[in-house]
């Protein structure tokens, strides 16, 4: 059982969405300002080259994360709130350790190695690679922190993506001035700012940290081995199904019809996945855990989330049929044929709201099988309706694939969670109806929005 919430969960959401919101906006706007150095300054060669190099980063990094983190994440924060002080240190310590000697051991094979990727590639690209390896021990870094702020629902470091983002921009600059800016340069630039970032976060990380387990005794025994067992092979047979179906749909099409069509459909992925990107959906993983046991207000937010995610999607669909194909014609002419498959596909927009939301309670009520089984039965489908009619409809093929996609994660989810947990199940009525709690929350909303004085300081209100 969870302890008895001492806060607005309708307030705290809207103060931590709304900022992260903010930030990520902020932090694009200053990425695309920082890309327009690289762009103006690197040859096409030396752009191929930064390329691979983040590349190379990032699948190192990827060796080190992803299996489990979902699950990590959820434990300690309903460990946290369940009091369970000691068991969430221990389960902490592990991960930390873990995924920090990780993180060591691959960044000090990429160094290492770097010499034999340049005899494939190129044999610049050794000393680069070298200056970006202590990249994978960074974003390890990151990475617990991040899982531990989120755990203890603190925003200490919430801006921290933009602060990282703005240094960068800030030694691109200076390079740039004294007229020193090249390719080395550049990545010098983003080890300098991720490594000040990390100071950063890294001063609010040990301060809460010794706020909350000093003094704390942390339990005997390995605890993620136990989560292995317990989920170890939902989340194998997952990873394993997703990389068999990553890109698939790109190289049906890309056999079925030609090389252009993938094109077109990259493109329409990107528009869809952007409108998705805009619907606030990421803080719900942070505050739900302290909800569970609090079935009756389980319940409540799991109604209420839902029914705002589609239509504010809803809304959201509508805005983009109508002012994305101006942006397109504008903009990038010749993918206005895209416009074919881009307005069926605008439905999946409240569809992936609401499966988002239904996602995060799954996450948190630990249905690891249901979320695998899913993956598993979709990608099946997406493969059969992508061979079946390709070649007779074309790219509304894969159009109706998507649809298929979310509107099958959504009514699976709805009937999964409606009989498992009566708390959640849910009504036609429950999205179609709107009660004079529903205005209050409106108006509760337009005024935080507009009086930012009345936003709660959500730190203060947890552990």
């Amino acid at each position: 059982m969870s302890s008895t919430p001492r806060y607005s969960f309708s307030q705290l959401y809207l103060w931590s969405a709304s900022r992260a919101q903010l930030f990520a906006v902020i932090t694009k706007g200053i990425d695309i300002a920082s890309a327009f150095f690289i762009l103006a300054v690197l040859s096409v060669h030396d752009y191929g080259l930064y390329q691979l190099i983040l590349a190379a980063v990032s699948i190192t990094g990827s060796l080190t994360a992803g299996l489990f983190d979902d699950v990590i994440s959820n434990e300690l924060a309903r460990a946290l709130a369940e009091r369970r002080i000691g068991w969430a240190k221990r389960l902490f310590g592990e991960f930390f350790t873990t995924r920090l000697t990780m993180s060591i051991a691959m960044a000090v094979l990429l160094f290492l190695g770097a010499g034999l990727v340049a005899q494939y590639y190129d044999k610049d690209i050794a000393s680069y690679i070298r200056i970006m390896s202590v990249m994978v021990v960074f974003n390890a870094l990151n990475v617990v922190q991040v899982f531990f702020f989120r755990a203890k629902v603190s925003f200490a470091a919430f801006g921290a993506s933009v602060l990282q983002v703005a240094l960068r921009l800030v030694f691109l600059v200076a390079f740039w001035t004294a007229a020193t800016l090249s390719l080395r340069e550049i990545l010098i630039s983003t080890v300098l700012a991720t490594a000040a970032t990390a100071l950063y976060t890294g001063f609010f990380f040990v301060r809460e940290y010794r706020a909350l387990f000093r003094g704390v005794a942390a339990s005997s025994g390995w605890v993620i081995s136990g989560l292995v067992r317990r989920f170890g092979r939902w989340i194998f047979l997952r990873y394993g199904v997703s990389r068999v179906f990553k890109g698939v749909d790109m190289w049906l099409i890309r056999i079925f019809i030609n090389t252009e069509a993938v094109a077109i459909y990259a493109f329409t992925i990107n528009l869809i996945t952007f409108a998705h990107s805009l619907i606030p959906t990421g803080m719900l993983g942070t505050l739900l855990p302290w909800e569970a046991g609090e079935w009756q207000r389980f319940g409540y937010i799991y109604r209420r989330m839902v029914k705002y995610g589609f239509w504010f999607g809803l809304a959201l669909a509508g805005g983009a049929a109508v002012f994305v194909p101006f942006a397109v014609e504008i903009f990038f002419p010749k993918y206005l044929p895209a416009m074919r498959i881009f307005y069926p596909m605008l439905a999946t927009i409240p569809l992936y709201a609401v499966y988002k939301f239904q996602k995060t309670f799954l996450v948190v009520l630990r249905e690891q099988k249901m979320l695998t089984m899913r993956l598993v039965t979709e990608g099946l489908i997406t493969l059969a309706v992508l061979v079946l009619l390709l070649p007779v409809i074309g790219l509304y093929a894969a159009a109706l694939m998507y649809l298929i996609s979310y509107g099958g994660r959504v009514a699976l989810y709805t009937v999964f969670l409606g009989r498992k947990y009566p708390e959640l199940r849910l009504k036609p009525r429950h999205i179609v109806s709107f009660d004079a709690e529903d205005w209050m929350l409106v108006g509760r909303a337009i005024r935080e929005l507009v009086h930012p004085e009345r936003w709660l300081k959500p730190i203060k209100s947890r552990v």
